[in-house]
């Protein structure tokens, strides 16, 4: 993308030279006051006055191919200008397109973040929920332990208690089968 926006950036510059040269050349060949054209022609005699002795009299055969290398430099320069504005529509074109494209991702980017934190929260929320089923149900089963062994330890009382009271009665009932 950088690349097309230096690209476009240069075509630009290239198309701004481009139409001051074409406006300077208008304005040299299209003469703005009567002053400038006495100012021309007075070069162009001076000029002609140089090439005169040589050429003997052909001035306006001069005149004629200056003017003719005017207009080609013209029409070369207006193609090229042509050529420039073109090429830097098309891309404009593409670097709109790209923009666009660039703005649509981020805009994606920025929903798919979004949903990515909503989701972390959404996660969070469970494993807290989670931690909190976890150490009920630990909470839970060490109360069930803990009636669990309370029970075995009443149940071992009662066993021994039991084995006293059987031994005590044993021996009643040996000596009372003794007296007999």
């Amino acid at each position: 993308m950088s690349s097309l926006v230096l690209e476009l950036k240069e075509e630009r510059r290239r198309s701004q030279c481009l139409e001051r040269a074409f406006d300077k050349i208008k304005k040299s060949t299209r003469p703005e006051s009567d002053a400038r054209e006495s100012e021309n022609q007075e070069e162009k005699a001076e000029r002609r006055h140089g090439s005169e002795g040589k050429a003997g009299g052909s001035d306006s055969g001069k005149d004629q191919f200056e003017s003719g290398e005017q207009e080609k430099l013209m029409s070369s320069l207006v193609l090229q200008l042509e050529e420039e504005r073109r090429r830097s529509q098309c891309l404009e074109r593409a670097f709109d397109k790209i923009n666009v494209e660039h703005c649509n991702f981020q805009k994606a980017t920025q929903e798919n973040q979004r949903v990515m934190e909503e989701k972390q929260k959404d996660v969070m929320a469970l494993k807290e929920k989670l931690e909190e089923v976890r150490k009920e149900r630990e909470d839970e089963l060490q109360s069930q332990i803990a009636r669990k062994e309370r029970l075995i330890s009443e149940s071992q009382d009662n066993l021994s208690k039991e084995r006293r009271r059987t031994r005590g009665c044993r021996r009643r009932w040996r000596r009372k089968a003794a007296r007999k």
